[in-house]
């Protein structure tokens, strides 16, 4: 539906070498238009891998599906931060929605007394580094999770029990922080109410560890976390938001994300064409001149044959005139020698 020819390839989770088959794979078809949906720990050998067989070039397309989430917890990573920059991240993204807004401003508001007030026993001591920063996107996820779970054991008839949980999950719909949740009849999470999104990887300089961007200066090293206390420079990842594709049911706070140009690895707003479509093209073309060749020497060779059948029959023609020429001189002749043998007067 797309025009767009379909190739996969897969491998099992930590396994190089299958990676390595399945990047020579691609090598081999000539795709550039790549979806990657890995593991994080598969996703720096997959581009290594794709980097040494030259498929990471301008003219080549990368889709990392949550994307974003390897970006927070490989961003730092000098290798990743390579590869990765200027590739594109497609996801369920709720931190357009108006809903997203609401927990930011209360997750500004939270520290970490909030999270040990309950008394458990220290599980869950977090640093106040966790609030002084936005949430992420997947904390939006959590926190509907929980919400909805909630929901659903208080309207049950026995919150004890599992199936009764479920069965009253199908009645459960609220305003949450990725959009409005709803389920549908086999208890997936109605689409309608999600956000997705495009996003680009950039590279920014930020303090480790507290994240905060600041001046592009010499780097540091920063895969593992400084031994010194104070913040120390270093480049990572940052996802931007290119493009928002909301579903029906989704509110977008388009005033509280700013968005950046839906750019390529080459810099360019269009987009590099399927190298296997053009190639098809390429050959669906060598094809049709082929076709107008054979018709040119068919039409060419019948010309010929026409020609020839007219030659042949000209010439058969002269040969029987000449036959029957000779045919009548012959008879002529012997009429005049018959004459000549004739003993009469009149016989000159």
């Amino acid at each position: 539906r797309l025009g767009l020819t379909q190739f996969s390839g897969s491998w099992t989770e930590s396994n190089a070498a299958e990676i390595r088959e399945a990047v020579q794979m691609m090598r081999d078809i000539g795709v550039n238009i790549i979806v990657s949906l890995s593991f994080e720990v598969d996703l720096l050998p997959l581009l290594s891998s794709a980097e040494d067989e030259g498929l990471l070039a301008d003219n080549f397309v990368w889709i990392i599906i949550e994307g974003s989430g390897s970006a927070a917890n490989l961003g730092t990573n000098p290798e990743a931060t390579r590869l990765m920059a200027g590739m594109l991240s497609f996801e369920a993204n709720p931190v357009p929605a108006f809903g997203f807004q609401r927990l930011a401003r209360l997750w500004s508001s939270l520290g970490p007394d909030d999270c040990t007030r309950a008394g458990a026993g220290g599980i869950f001591d977090v640093p106040p580094s966790v609030f002084s920063s936005p949430p992420t996107q997947y904390a939006a996820f959590a926190y509907d999770a929980v919400a909805g779970l909630a929901m659903g054991m208080r309207a049950s008839d026995n919150p004890h029990r599992g199936t009764d949980v479920l069965s009253s999950l199908a009645r459960v719909s609220f305003d949450g922080a990725s959009g409005p949740v709803a389920f549908d009849a086999r208890l997936d999470r109605n689409a309608s109410g999600l956000i997705f999104t495009f996003s680009r990887f950039f590279t920014e300089t930020a303090d480790w560890p507290r994240q905060r961007l600041v001046a592009d200066t010499e780097t540091a090293d920063c895969s593992t976390e400084p031994a010194s206390p104070e913040p120390v420079s270093c480049k990572r990842l940052a996802p931007r938001i290119c493009k928002i594709l909301p579903g029906e049911a989704a509110a977008v706070d388009w005033e509280a994300v700013e968005t950046v140009p839906l750019l390529f690895r080459d810099g360019s707003a269009t987009p590099p064409e399927d190298a296997l479509l053009a190639r098809e093209r390429e050959r669906e073309a060598e094809r049709r001149q082929q076709r107008r060749l054979i018709i040119l020497l068919t039409s060419v060779f019948g010309a010929l044959l026409l020609l020839f059948v007219a030659l042949t029959y000209r010439a058969s023609l002269s040969v029987r005139n000449f036959k029957r020429r000779e045919i009548a001189a012959k008879q002529v002749l012997e009429a005049i020698r018959g004459v000549h043998r004739l003993d009469h007067p009149c016989v000159l």
